[in-house]
């Protein structure tokens, strides 16, 4: 046991900005939008009012 070479594999690390003790979180205030312009950019996409869905709107005024 424990002969058996495992080679390196790589690891995408989604906990963003939560795990970087350089930065000071506050989550009243969420995360940066970084990809908003990108969004905008590709100008293929609507803004809604609100959510759209039967489920998102009950959730909106479920207190």
């Amino acid at each position: 046991l424990g002969t058996e070479e495992n080679p390196p594999i790589p690891v995408y690390d989604v906990s963003g900005p939560f795990t970087d003790p350089n930065v000071s979180i506050d989550l009243t205030k969420g995360i940066p939008a970084i990809r908003t312009t990108w969004i905008k950019e590709r100008e293929d996409t609507q803004l809604l009012d609100g959510p759209s869905s039967e489920y998102g709107q009950a959730r909106q005024s479920d207190p």
